[in-house]
């Protein structure tokens, strides 16, 4: 059962009709993921972010990839890695203005 966030971002993702700001809810989306402890998912999703980040190379979705791969770092493992992904999730927010990653 899907919770009420993954249900909302599956419909905006659905209803974006612009390519990189489809791929930024995915991330979002993604992320949701991780948080509710659906790791596997979450870590073969982040392999397409990823990809999709190495081709728009822009702040949101770079932060957006971090913040995923530092909360499965942190669900997976306790990894002190994971605070250094969060620190570059917030510096890419904070360059991207956007204050929905940044908290």
């Amino acid at each position: 059962m899907a919770s009420r966030l993954i249900e909302r971002l599956d419909g905006a993702i659905a209803r974006e009709g612009s390519p990189y700001p489809r791929e930024c809810l995915k991330a979002e989306r993604v992320a949701a993921l991780a948080r509710q402890g659906l790791l596997d998912e979450a870590r073969l999703a982040l392999k397409g972010l990823q990809t999709q980040n190495r081709r728009y190379r822009k702040p949101l979705l770079q932060g957006w990839v971090h913040y995923v791969d530092g909360l499965i770092d942190h669900f997976d493992s306790m990894s002190r890695g994971a605070r250094d992904k969060f620190v570059s999730a917030r510096e890419q927010a904070k360059l991207a203005d956007n204050q929905r990653l940044q908290g």
